[in-house]
Order: structure tokens, then sequence, then C-alpha cells
């Protein structure tokens, strides 16, 4: 057979238009039975026509259980986390009409891990010389953003993992009230999903109060509302006998005791 010979889907049975095949490990797939696979489903390439044939009837049987799902619990902004806890079943998905969709319809039972990263993409920042050249600042500038992508692991007859992200905008600090919105939102899902409990809010640290002074403590003159920080320095004064400045009580040079 050459190269450019007409090739037919080995599911329909219809021919395959010029750049509309979808190649199978032992046979061919048009674009339009495609469109009807998972879209959480990556291993077309090493699946058999059968294999196929398997997943496009649960398919269809996924498309019936549908019309008795009834989530409780809707998690996620743009992508969301549909949750029946009565079904014990979940779905995830950026429509809004599963029905249309037929999106797959899994176990909650079959949820082996949920996790969530946060990916930091940092980009430096450039202003312009006297001669209106692009040149980085000194020390360097940087604006960030963050991606918070979640991630769950199922055991499933074609489905392994599915990821989305959970920020539907990039937040620009891991300290501000979007970001925390965000984590927030990403522990929910996974607590939803794998029965773990949510962890407690973050508080700010508690101000440690001062150290107690000890008992007995004698403070030199001038140590106290008025100046909490240093003593008042001790006066100079000039020997009457020498003439030496001193400031202690005694004459550094002759000995002479400080006049008061």
């Amino acid at each position: 057979m050459g190269l450019f010979d007409k090739k037919f889907c080995d599911i329909c049975g219809e021919k395959i238009g010029l750049l509309g095949n979808r190649k199978l490990e032992d046979g061919n797939l048009c674009k339009d039975c495609a469109k009807k696979l998972s879209p959480f489903f990556s291993d077309r390439r090493r699946s058999t026509v059968e294999d196929i044939r398997k997943q496009l009837e649960m398919r269809e049987e996924n498309r019936k259980l549908l019309a008795s799902f009834h989530p409780t619990q809707i998690l996620g902004t743009r992508t969301k986390v549909y949750i029946d806890p009565a079904m014990g079943k979940f779905a995830v998905s950026h429509r809004s009409d599963l029905q249309e969709e037929n999106a797959d319809l899994i176990d909650l039972s079959a949820v082996v891990n949920a996790t969530y990263d946060v990916e930091e993409d940092r980009e430096e920042l450039y202003t312009e010389d006297e001669e209106g050249k692009s040149v980085p600042f000194n020390p360097p500038q940087f604006e960030y953003s963050y991606e918070i992508t979640l991630q769950i692991q199922v055991n499933h007859p074609y489905i392994n993992d599915i990821s989305f992200e959970v920020t539907d905008s990039r937040p620009d600090s891991r300290d501000g009230e979007a970001f925390r919105q965000y984590e927030q939102m990403a522990n929910e899902i996974v607590c939803a999903l794998t029965g773990r409990e949510a962890p407690p809010a973050e508080e700010p640290p508690a101000e440690e109060p001062p150290a107690p002074v000890p008992q007995g403590t004698v403070f030199p003159m001038g140590f106290g509302v008025d100046d909490p920080e240093q003593p008042a320095p001790p006066a100079e004064w000039f020997c009457p006998y020498c003439g030496t400045k001193n400031s202690g009580n005694f004459c550094m040079n002759c000995g002479a005791k400080k006049p008061f």
C-alpha cells in the first residue's frame, strides 16, 4: 500500500480524510470517533482497536449515568470539580453542561492521590538609559506570578491522571490575599476527594513579650520612662587643681575628688 492510499476508520468504517487519521497500535481512528474519547485519555497511540471500542462503550454508559448525577459540591473557578456524595462519584470539567460534554464520572473510591503544585514565574524588569537603550535595573528587579496546578491520580480503565490549573488569574505574590484564596481552594478540592482534614488556617506569629526584669535590678539615673533606651551620659568636669578633663568621680591625673 502506498503512502497516500485511502484509509478507513476501524471503529465506524468511514473513509478518513487527509490529515484526519489518528493512529492506533493496530489500526486507524477518524477524528470524529477520536472526539468521543475522554479528554483525560492520553494513551491513544498505544491502544488497540479493541481498547478504543471498549472505551467508547463505557463512554455511552457514562452518558446515561450523567442523567442521575446530582453534584452537591462544586469546587473551583474556570475548571470545576463536581462531587455527588450520594452517588459516590465526581467529574472534572471546564464546561457547565456536563451532559453535552459527556464528562467522565469517576468513583470517589478510585482516587489514589490528590495534590497541588505551586510554580513561580520570574521575569526581570528593564528600564531605559540616557541613550534610550533597554538596560536592567541595578540591583535587578523582577516581576513574579504564581500558578497552582492540581493533580488527581485515579485507578480507572482509561484515565490515569487528571491535571488542571486552579488559578484562573496569576497572583503576583505568595503573601497576598488572592494567592491565599487559590491555595485554600486547592486544599478544599484535595480534602473533598481524599477525605483528608483541611489544614488549619495560618495565623500571624504572636509577638513575644519583653523579657522580665530581674528582681532587685538598679537602674542608673535617667533610665526610665523618659529615656527607655540608654542611661544619661555622665557629666564632664575639669579638675580645679591640674585642669584635667574628667568624667568619673576622681581626677585621672592627680586623683583629686570631683567637686560637688
